[in-house]
């Protein structure tokens, strides 16, 4: 569902949304204590199509790298869960694509309210800690900006998809500068 011709937003976005439609967080096995080892991974997402937290924030973060945008995965012991931060127009969000995975899973459908949100939009989310791939050392990294904290997509309930320039969704469509 990714071109070349898109935008390294409209990557994001469309990469998020499809995570969300074609994954099942793995409720039952975590209710019953009974997570399967593939749960925790990106196999568990792209081929398995169930996860937890772990494997969403795995499975985003090599779709995101074969993109070519830059990603760092984020930890909280406290929580127990994980999610990512991005690297868009030289500035650092937050993406947390489990949360916006409807559980229990609705077809076809993503939620928003986590997908490119900056520190203070992050209700909910404490005691983070932020990693790269190539490094095991802790990053300091700041999402400071605050640019899509109210777009138009918090909303929607509907996959977004990137046509022209223009984000179309279910009952509507929203025009982006390119």
């Amino acid at each position: 569902e990714v071109t070349p011709e898109m935008t390294d937003l409209e990557k994001i976005v469309v990469l998020h949304d499809y995570l969300d439609v074609h994954t099942e967080y793995d409720y039952e096995n975590y209710k019953n204590n009974t997570l399967p080892r593939v749960s925790y991974t990106a196999y568990g997402v792209l081929v398995e199509k169930k996860a937890v937290c772990q494997g969403y924030m795995l499975a985003y973060q090599y779709l995101l790298n074969k993109c070519g945008i830059t990603s760092y995965y984020v930890t909280s012991t406290e929580m127990n869960h994980a999610w990512n931060i991005v690297k868009l127009d030289g500035m650092y969000y937050h993406i947390d694509a489990t949360w916006d995975d409807p559980v229990p899973d609705t077809q076809g459908m993503a939620m928003h309210q986590y997908l490119l949100t900056s520190d203070g939009a992050l209700a909910g989310h404490y005691d983070w800690h932020v990693y790269s791939t190539e490094d095991v050392d802790e990053l300091t990294v700041s999402c400071s900006d605050t640019r899509y904290d109210t777009m138009f997509w918090r909303e929607i309930l509907s996959p977004v998809i990137a046509y022209d320039g223009v984000f179309l969704y279910r009952n509507g469509y929203q025009m982006m500068q390119r």
